[in-house]
């Protein structure tokens, strides 16, 4: 059995970005208080804020773990809350694919099931 896991430096980089969001947030309260007149940056800020929070919870509520069972000849996909199980004969194709950005190549897998169903898995496995 092999165990995939996810790219753990990604959702703690995401949640870093986060607390200096935080930070700056708090910062600018402190500066409201102070007569200093703020508001159109907090609005920014409160709008990226969103973001990352449900990009964080998008991160975590997707695909944490692959296992791979080679003698049941089954794919486990585990998510926070729920696990899945396919077995290779529901698997109708599977492609890999690239992303080429500026700071690098990220490898992933397409898997094609039955009733034309797609996961993808990214970065690559």
């Amino acid at each position: 059995m092999v165990i995939i896991t996810t790219n753990i430096k990604s959702i703690i980089g995401r949640v870093i970005i986060l607390l200096c969001l935080f930070t700056g947030l708090y910062f600018i309260n402190f500066g409201i208080h102070q007569k200093i007149d703020a508001v159109p940056v907090l609005y920014m800020l409160g709008v990226i804020l969103c973001f990352f929070i449900i990009n964080i919870l998008m991160s975590l509520l997707g695909i944490i773990k692959v296992s791979i069972n080679t003698s049941a000849r089954q794919i486990t996909f585990i998510r926070l809350f729920s696990k899945q199980t396919i077995s290779d004969k529901e698997i109708v194709g599977f492609y890999s694919s690239y992303y080429n950005t500026k700071h690098g190549t990220s490898y992933g897998r397409i898997i094609k099931l039955n009733g034309d169903k797609v996961k993808e898995l990214n970065p690559g496995i």
